[in-house]
């Protein structure tokens, strides 16, 4: 790889040298290095005449090469790239909007109208792009020649403690650091299929575009969210001879348990997790289906550092505890612990996680500019302005650090940093709730779940599903709580803090009769189609599909199986509304009955 000192030049750099091999892979297209190049070109010109350089640019996409070629385009114009998730709140991507300004928000043909809808909140701020509309062939070598290593090239957004969406800002000299450590670190190369899953609003996309793309190697993309179950997942992987493949420890387990022998993935040499805690049962997975050729790495980081660490297994590393641990710092990272009194912990002490680098983000984006990280100064080991991350940690005996979860009230959900306080903000906006405490808890299946308790301001509180459907419009799925426990008032600590730990603790709705079994054909249909694309047999008719293992990405893929059944009559959002296989087959019938009642009315001359 070579030492340029931004994401353009490092780009095209690989493109003189691997011009002729596919850059992109996507459904049916695909995209050579030099067909890549000229694409991104043509539309960074467009952009440039549009918006010229140093501006914000927004992007509402689907998961597509189009995507990809939008991202480099923005870089090479001499812009920021703002990426927008079109399957979030509208409410929430104007915030973002609002927040950052961009001059210009660019649309692929199927999130146009949204994209509009979106932009009328600006007052003129921001124009609208159709990407369909303009000539990407248009002449023009845009090499980024002037680009700086400091100059912003991305923010990207997470939960924010206030409540709203916060912006944290990546440069090309930070991206281009991390990955080329990561590609020498890994060995990737022009021979590797790189995975790419994960939503391009999520750090974890940036690492796998720019890992593959400054490498020469084949960046393969597959929209886990909408393109079927497990099964579908592992047939691309192995038709597309994935040899990457990276993401959330969440969305691993919903594959891995489909496979039913090893040896089914041979081309398949790397399996890179990151972004929530990975546990020895994932390790013993991958031992047991995969040969010695396939190298399993604990990734480890957070918007602010890009990649803090990484702990490289092979089918003989030991692991003897049930947490695998993060690993050794990168390249140019200082990792530490600091204790509540500014020291270092002894050995399987607990302290937070503390990071000193020059290739930290610059801060966050708000509507002032750019504001700097919290930072903490400190003597030890001559280390001043070290940046804490809010995660705590241990010190393990061979100097590796075992990360415990957020030390705050951050928490993880499927890979994407939550703030509970995001949620407590979006409960609080509702009329009946005085005041919300959002606590996280382990459900059934090992992921993490959120439970609500809420305080009256008077009259009636909304029912459970009344709650869900309000929290829809401002949040996304990941962050809507599965269970709502009304309490009187909040146990509170000597000091007057509400005492989260007396809070009493969540459990599994009980069923409301002793037979949980299906009671007709259509919840015996939905238990079996259930089954099918969650994997869990053992399951009662009451039981949440949250609470029991599921979470968002399965919820989509049932939603997207029930409809081949029963077309247009389930979306995603009935799934948490009704998230029982008795709820859901209540909705069902009566979805049918008002479809039949309408085919009545209809045969009625008039």
């Amino acid at each position: 790889m070579d030492q340029t000192s931004n994401l353009v030049t490092a780009f095209k750099h690989t493109v003189a040298e691997h011009s002729d091999r596919v850059a992109v892979a996507c459904h049916q297209r695909t995209l050579t290095y030099k067909e890549l190049d000229r694409e991104s070109d043509g539309l960074a010109a467009a952009i440039m005449q549009k918006v010229g350089y140093g501006n914000r640019v927004a992007m509402l996409m689907g998961h597509s090469a189009e995507m990809v070629t939008a991202i480099l385009a923005t870089l090479k114009s001499g812009n920021i790239y703002v990426p927008l998730d079109p399957s979030y709140p509208s409410e929430r991507n104007q915030l973002i909007l609002s927040d950052c300004s961009p001059a210009l928000l660019l649309c692929d043909d199927g999130h146009l109208e949204l994209g509009l809808d979106l932009a009328s909140g600006t007052n003129g701020k921001t124009s609208v792009i159709d990407l369909q509309a303009i000539d990407s062939t248009a002449n023009g070598d845009m090499d980024g020649a002037n680009i700086q290593a400091v100059e912003m090239a991305y923010i990207m957004y997470t939960s924010g403690s206030t409540g709203k969406p916060k912006g944290v800002v990546q440069t090309h000299g930070n991206i281009l650091h991390f990955v080329r450590d990561l590609s020498e670190q890994l060995q990737i190369g022009p021979d590797d299929n790189l995975a790419l899953l994960t939503s391009y609003s999520h750090t974890v996309s940036a690492i796998d575009i720019f890992a593959a793309l400054l490498s020469g190697a084949c960046l393969d993309l597959f929209d886990a969210r909408k393109q079927g179950n497990g099964r579908d997942l592992i047939s691309w992987l192995r038709v597309d001879k994935i040899s990457i493949y990276h993401s959330v420890p969440t969305l691993y387990r919903h594959w891995v348990g489909e496979l039913s022998e090893a040896g089914v993935l041979p081309d398949l040499r790397l399996i890179i997790l990151g972004g929530e805690s990975v546990y020895e049962h994932d390790i013993k997975a991958y031992r047991h289906l995969f040969g010695d050729s396939c190298v399993f790495v604990n990734l480890f980081g957070s918007s602010e550092v890009f990649i803090a660490s990484s702990h490289i297994v092979q089918q003989q590393t030991r692991i003897d505890r049930s947490l695998v641990p993060v690993g050794y710092p990168m390249t140019g990272i200082d990792m530490f612990l600091l204790n509540e009194d500014g020291l270092e912990p002894d050995v399987f002490g607990v302290g937070e996680i503390a990071y000193c680098s020059n290739f930290l983000s610059p801060g966050y984006w708000s509507q002032n500019g750019l504001d700097e990280l919290s930072r903490v100064n400190t003597v030890l080991g001559k280390r001043p302005n070290a940046f804490l991350s809010g995660d705590s940690g241990r010190y393990l005996p061979d100097g590796t650090i075992e990360s415990l979860g957020r030390k705050d009230h951050q928490v993880k959900i499927a890979g994407k940093r939550i703030e509970l306080a995001d949620v407590e903000a979006a409960l609080d906006s509702i009329d009946q709730v005085q005041n919300s405490v959002v606590t996280a808890f382990a459900g059934n299946g090992g992921n993490t779940l959120l439970a609500a308790y809420l305080t009256t301001s008077g009259g009636q509180m909304p029912a459970d599903k009344e709650l869900r459907r309000l929290l829809h419009k401002k949040l996304p799925s990941s962050m809507i709580p599965v269970q709502f426990v009304h309490i009187d008032a909040f146990p509170v600590t000597p000091n007057g803090k509400v005492d989260r730990l007396a809070l009493p603790k969540p459990s599994r709705n009980q069923a409301p009769v002793k037979d949980t079994r299906p009671q007709n054909d259509l919840q015996k249909e939905l238990s079996r189609i259930w089954m099918a694309v969650s994997g869990i047999e053992e399951h009662s008719i009451y039981d949440s599909f949250l609470e029991v293992g599921g979470y968002s990405l399965i919820l989509t893929q049932l939603a997207i199986k029930l409809n081949e059944f029963y077309p247009s009559k389930v979306q995603v959002q009935d799934l948490f509304d009704c998230p029982t296989i008795a709820e859901l087959a209540d909705l069902i019938e009566s979805r049918i009955a008002e479809r039949d009642e309408d085919r009545n009315l209809n045969e009625i001359e008039f």
